[in-house]
């Protein structure tokens, strides 16, 4: 029997593998490494996805509003980028923003509970030049304007609650904020401000 036949006969039975000896058993790890590589672009585009937004898995907000209104129990004051308490006060809302944990499904401010949050809650109300993302997982897409809404018509839900909308409304989902006391420091300082 000649070398090429003894080749072609081994080639010939199930399971052959035609690597040398020291590498054949690398297909476990090779089989692994892609698997890997299969389930973090799964994860990725599991978060890219619902918001187009590439970078989901980054907590940094730092987009600047062009007006922040604040909604404190009757009173209404608005915050512009050349007022001394902005820079604070958006400092704080940015870091709030970008620590959320959590969301909450189908609620949204609208009609009663929007002007119920304007005239007798606390609110506050953030306007954007050009829509702003919110790096999350859960489906929040781009929008020009945000709302934390603080005590009002959802406080059964003992949730701070970020929304969002565009010009006309506020659309159904909220992000939860988890700790705004540094923001409620920044709305006590703007408007005892106001009150001078």
């Amino acid at each position: 029997m000649t070398l090429a036949r003894q080749k072609q006969s081994k080639a010939e039975q199930p399971g052959f593998d035609p690597r040398p000896e020291g590498r054949r058993g690398i297909k476990v790890v090779e089989f692994a490494v892609v698997l890997a590589l299969f389930l973090i672009a799964l994860i990725w585009f599991g978060g890219a996805y619902p918001n187009r937004d590439a970078l989901w898995f980054q907590r940094v907000f730092d987009a600047q509003p062009s007006l922040v209104r604040i909604y404190h129990y009757g009173s209404t004051r608005e915050v512009l980028p050349s007022d001394p308490d902005y820079a604070g006060l958006v400092s704080a809302i940015n870091r709030a923003i970008a620590q959320h944990n959590g969301y909450v499904e189908s609620l949204y401010p609208h009609d009663d509970s929007l002007s119920s949050y304007q005239t007798t809650g606390y609110a506050i109300e953030l306007e954007y030049a050009t829509s702003v993302q919110v790096h999350t997982r859960q489906f929040f897409p781009a929008a020009r304007r945000l709302m934390i809404a603080i005590d009002g018509r959802f406080n059964w839900t003992k949730e701070i609650i970020l929304f969002r909308g565009n010009a006309e409304r506020y659309l159904p989902g909220g992000l939860v904020l988890t700790n705004i006391d540094a923001v409620k420091a920044q709305v006590d300082q703007a408007l005892a401000q106001r009150a001078q």
